[in-house]
Formats: C-alpha cells, sequence, structure tokens
C-alpha cells in the first residue's frame, strides 16, 4: 500500500512482516535517530530518515505534541518500542522538533516591511507597524507575503501566497540571489540579481493570489541557494505615489 507522507513524500510499505523481520528491529536494542511523522491509512506514524521504515505509536499521547509534517529527532533505549501497526505499546524515551513543515508552516524569514522601520516607502505611504506588509497601496495597506511547504528541493511543494494586493489585478511573483532593500514604484523592492521572474498571476476579488508553479524548476534551485521572493503587483490608476504599481513585503528561504 502507499502512503501519502508530508512535504511531498511517498512510500511503499511492503508489508507488516517485512517490517517486523529487519534486523534494525532487534528488540530491545537502542535506537537514536531522525525522521518524519507522517499520515498513514489508520493512525499517525513514523518515518526513520536513514532506512525509510515506517513505524506506528499506540501511546495515546502520540509524539509528545508534535504531528503530522514535523521532522523530529526520537531517542529510545528499548527499540522497537513504536513499531507499526497502530496498536504497539509506545516507549520512546525522548522526542525533539527539528522543524515543522506541517499545515500552515511558513518556510520563509519575512523581512522587508512596509512600515518605515528601515527604509521609508517612496511617498512615505507607509503600512501598520507590525503588520508585516509591504508599502500601502491604494486600499490603505499593504500586501504580505507567505509561504507553506517544505525546504527540500525534492520535495518541491512550496507555495507563495500573497494578500492584500489590489483584487482582480496581474502581478508577478520574482526570486532575487541578493537581498536588498530600495524604493520601486509605490513599494520596496527587496531583492537583486540574479533574479527570475517566476510566475504572472491574478489577484482575486479579496487581493489574494498564490503560486502554482514548481519554483524548484522556475528558480533554478539547487540545495543550499538561499533566494528572496516577493510579488509585484498592479496598482492602477489610484496608486499612492502615482506609478501604478507596488510590491508585497518579502520572504527569504533557504533550500536544503
Amino acid at each position: 500500500m502507499h502512503l501519502q507522507l508530508p512535504a511531498g513524500r511517498t512510500a511503499l510499505v511492503l508489508g507488516v512482516f517485512a517490517l517486523l523481520s529487519s534486523t534494525a528491529l532487534a528488540n530491545n536494542a537502542p535506537y537514536d535517530g531522525t525522521g518524519f511523522i507522517i499520515q498513514g491509512p489508520n493512525c499517525v506514524l513514523y518515518q526513520d530518515d536513514l532506512t525509510g521504515q515506517i513505524y506506528g505509536n499506540g501511546d495515546a499521547g502520540g509524539y509528545g505534541g508534535f504531528g503530522v509534517g514535523d521532522h523530529v529527532h526520537i531517542v529510545s533505549d528499548q527499540y522497537p518500542c513504536f513499531l507499526f501497526p497502530c496498536t504497539a505499546n509506545a516507549c520512546i524515551g525522548s522526542i525533539t522538533l527539528i522543524e515543522s513543515f506541517g499545515a500552515g508552516q511558513d518556510p520563509t524569514t519575512p523581512f522587508c516591511f512596509g512600515d518605515g522601520s528601515s527604509m521609508a516607502c517612496p511617498c512615505a505611504n507607509h503600512s501598520a507597524l507590525g503588520a508585516d506588509e509591504g508599502c500601502a497601496n491604494s486600499t490603505g495597506s499593504g500586501a504580505k507575503l507567505t509561504a507553506t511547504g517544505s525546504s527540500f528541493v525534492a520535495d518541491d511543494n512550496v507555495v507563495l501566497h500573497v494578500e492584500g494586493a489590489r483584487d482582480s489585478q496581474p502581478g508577478v511573483f520574482v526570486q532575487g540571489r541578493t537581498q536588498i532593500e530600495t524604493p520601486f514604484r509605490d513599494g520596496l523592492l527587496c531583492m537583486g540579481n540574479s533574479t527570475e521572474r517566476l510566475q504572472v498571476v491574478f489577484t482575486d476579488a479579496s487581493g489574494a493570489a498564490d503560486s502554482s508553479v514548481s519554483l524548484v524548476t522556475a528558480g533554478a534551485i539547487s540545495p543550499g541557494d538561499t533566494v528572496h521572493y516577493q510579488l509585484w503587483y498592479r496598482d492602477p490608476v489610484v496608486s499612492p505615489c502615482g506609478t501604478g504599481s507596488n510590491l508585497s513585503s518579502a520572504g527569504t528561504l533557504t533550500w536544503q
């Protein structure tokens, strides 16, 4: 059967007997390893990074409060104590979070806000302090960029999200390899050379837009790359500074 893993991972489980017969599962052998908490067909499971094997945790407490999408470090002195299937007795000694890719988790670090805290907006069209938005557009507030997905290149599932842009207008998601902060149009340009135009999008009636292309492919990304993302969007006729366009806040992502 196939399991749908977090961050785009898919594993083939050959069967319970194959898992239990592995020499890696010697009774009472200690375990010190890392892996992902994943959603199985009937319960939440754990997949070891090194071996790819999948185990269950019958403990009612689950995985120490961590959930699907979390990359964790597990230590146990009674391995295998969290075996497949779901009803196994659990005896995890300790579990700590390495990184989370669960629903709603943002793999980017936001920067370049239009609140005047680091760089003045072109015509003093500042957004609210602490809102983490770009410079204010004709709606009176700024556009905010966030993301969801995994920072692993192999997963290639990062989606960029923008809210607060001008409604029903075109925009383009852009990527840059250099972090800058300079006035541009009605906003702040937050990345420099080399740059890539990733995808043209249209905002919806609320001024929101999402990317739908592979950022890895469109941005020529390799593990170890640090890049910066932003949306450049139209704000015609009544834009605060009269240039007809603005930019969202930005986010930095270091790919693994």
